[in-house]
């Protein structure tokens, strides 16, 4: 299934996502495939030497779907947080 066809649903399916999801949390049970990222080294625009370690930056991308909809799970949650404390009026 692809990320697009995924993203497209996502609205539809929103709820059974995040009742999966939170399951999934309350478990602890992370699959070890959803963990799997991939590092790209990106040299810093700018650096007079790129001998040193500090001349680059490493970004992490997920390589699934399933981990990129648990962090889409994540931030709903901490953007309803607030509200259920009432910590925004």
């Amino acid at each position: 299934m692809s990320f697009a066809i995924l993203q497209r649903a996502f609205n539809i399916l929103l709820d059974h996502f995040y009742r999966t999801y939170k399951a999934l949390a309350r478990f602890g049970y992370h699959p070890r495939i959803w963990r799997q990222s991939i590092g790209v080294i990106l040299p810093k625009p700018g650096k007079p030497d790129y001998s040193t370690p500090k001349s680059y930056r490493i970004i992490s991308l997920l390589s699934t779907v399933w981990a990129r909809l648990l962090k889409k799970s994540w931030l709903l949650d901490l953007a309803i947080l607030p509200i259920s404390l009432d910590l925004i009026y």
